[in-house]
């Protein structure tokens, strides 16, 4: 082998590094956004989980009533809106809108919010 053949192999190898360098760090990137966003999706699953189980209190332990009410549970912060339905009732009751509004305790944007209708009695 001459010097330039050794030179052009020595080349060769760092080029080929620089490519095998390149396409792992896009790798570890892309590793780490992944990981992200799955913890912001594990995050709003357990944000719906805690609305839900404010919602299931609704008729049971929190009376049928407009107002709201705020409180923790665990890393979430909630909020439940009790409002009438902006129809006129019927005989078997009236119509509560119920919102519970979930976000991480130490504010920002909300992680979750859902709302439904519940039959409350005349």
């Amino acid at each position: 082998m001459t010097g330039n053949e050794r030179g052009s192999v020595l080349i060769e190898a760092l080029v080929a590094v620089a490519i095998l360098g390149g396409i792992l760090a896009l790798g570890f990137r892309n590793a780490g956004e992944s990981a992200l966003r799955t913890h912001r999706a594990e995050l709003r699953r357990m944000a719906g989980l805690v609305a839900q189980s404010q919602l299931a209190r609704v008729g049971a332990d929190i009376p049928l009533a407009r107002g709201t009410l705020q409180g923790v549970d665990g890393d979430f912060a909630w909020t439940l809106t009790q409002l009438p339905a902006a129809v006129p009732p019927s005989r078997t009751g009236r119509l509560i809108v119920v919102a519970v509004d979930v976000r991480n305790r130490d504010g920002g944007a909300s992680a979750a919010r859902l709302q439904t209708l519940r039959l409350a009695p005349k």
